[in-house]
């Protein structure tokens, strides 16, 4: 039996961002690496982070609870990984881009707000090495 494969139709936009025929951004800064990253950055503070996103408390403790003796960025990971599913169906990714940073900036990470958007922007990865480069305190201290 013969598979069909959908084919998504694509074209540039300034640069190197692609809108697909959904109308939407394929951004390099929600893939599973970059988010991996993000939660390495974000460290012990990831779990705030993701209650600003909108993740219940409860969804939160939840899920740290059944990934126990999972270390926080694992479980950080799962969580941003669970609300990008979440939101994948309702909102553009620019948008979703756009609530991560305020999240961000509000749970008082705006130096890896501000790494994310120059990112997005470049359409760039996250990347262990970008948040070395960004400046040259801990990211973990705020």
């Amino acid at each position: 039996m013969a598979s069909i494969k959908a084919k998504t139709v694509t074209w540039q936009l300034e640069g190197t961002q692609e809108l697909t025929d959904e109308g939407t951004l394929n951004s390099s800064v929600l893939s599973d690496a970059s988010l991996l990253s993000l939660s390495r950055a974000l460290g012990n503070g990831g779990l705030s982070t993701c209650m600003c996103l909108g993740l219940s408390t409860k969804l939160v403790v939840a899920f740290q609870m059944s990934n126990a003796g999972q270390p926080t960025v694992a479980v950080t990971n799962g969580l941003l990984r669970y609300w990008r599913g979440l939101k994948r169906d309702e909102a553009k990714e620019r948008d979703m881009v756009r609530v991560l940073e305020r999240a961000l900036r509000y749970s008082g990470r705006s130096t890896i707000a501000d790494v994310l958007i120059d990112r997005f922007s470049d359409n760039q990865p996250l990347t262990d090495s970008c948040w070395r480069r960004s400046s040259s305190t801990d990211l973990r201290d705020y």
